[in-house]
């Protein structure tokens, strides 16, 4: 097989382009990332309520099926909101992909007030993406995370913006007498 160039210019006239080598291959199924299983956990985002086949996932011993169905929560702030017991046991998963996936599932479900002794703990987690998550979802939920304040500031002399959203200037005032002193924020 070969290809003649006959263009306008005529110095592109009369060259020949051969293909020397052709090679048909059938390639295989492509298998997504856990089977089957999480592909139908993934799945689940398009139902009205992801979180009947989501957070059941969340305690399967598969942590590809763990990762997927934190994935889910993630893309539905109305399941996060409707199982946000579950996300709170999931903020202590053995893999850290599933805490960081819960945790910005947590964030944007808003629903972060409901769970402070667990983000409280996940502050403290040795994967930084985790922390970095878990900062963000602190920052989210207001006044109601004062005292989970020193434990952001605490982190090796680390400065941290924290925003209060809908705080009053009684707030700022607290905050000020009672954490500006020994960290800097």
């Amino acid at each position: 097989m070969s290809f003649v160039c006959e263009g306008r210019n005529q110095n592109a006239t009369g060259f020949n382009l051969g293909i020397d080598t052709i090679i048909l291959s059938k390639i295989g199924r492509v298998e997504v990332i856990g089977g089957e299983r999480a592909e139908e956990v993934r799945r689940a985002v398009r139902l009205a309520h992801p979180e009947s086949v989501a957070a059941p996932a969340l305690t399967d011993r598969d942590s590809a099926m763990r990762e997927a169905a934190a994935w889910v929560f993630t893309q539905s702030a109305g399941a996060g909101r409707a199982s946000t017991a579950a996300l709170a046991k999931g903020l202590s998963d053995p893999d850290a992909v599933v805490r960081g996936l819960i945790a910005r599932a947590v964030r944007s479900c808003t629903c972060g007030a409901s769970m402070l002794p667990e983000l409280g703990e996940a502050l403290a987690d040795p994967d930084e993406n985790v922390r970095t998550a878990t900062d963000d979802v602190v920052a989210s939920a207001g006044v109601r995370a004062l005292p989970l304040l020193p434990l952001l500031t605490n982190r090796s002399g680390r400065t941290i913006m924290f925003t209060f959203s809908g705080a009053s200037p009684w707030h700022w005032e607290i905050l000020a007498r009672k954490l500006l002193r020994p960290y800097r924020v």
